[in-house]
């Protein structure tokens, strides 16, 4: 459970160190930029680790921590499937999340 939390609190920050990286030159933020089929399964993936975070914890503050994380993920991977779909870079038979 403690390696979870390490792994993600790495995760975080090391997104929010390329975020930052990438305001100060804004030119290296461009060539860094990913296909958007790329930034979907990215989206997945980090929508299986929310999920699977979520069914480890027990801690009650924690488990709060979890449930938005997971809401997060699910709406990040929703609206990026529905913009690969409106750039027709996906097709229908695509996995996509179940409510």
């Amino acid at each position: 459970m403690n390696k979870d939390l390490k792994m993600y609190v790495k995760k975080a920050y090391s997104f929010l160190e390329g975020k930052f990286n990438g305001l100060m030159d804004n030119k290296k933020e461009q060539q860094r930029e990913l296909p958007l089929i790329d930034v979907v399964e990215e989206a997945k993936r980090d929508w299986e680790d929310a999920q699977n975070l979520f069914k480890e914890v027990t801690d009650p503050l924690l488990v709060e921590h979890a449930i938005h994380r997971l809401d997060a993920a699910e709406r990040k991977y929703m609206y990026l499937l529905d913009a690969a779909g409106r750039e027709q870079i996906i097709n229908n038979n695509v996995p996509t999340i179940r409510a």
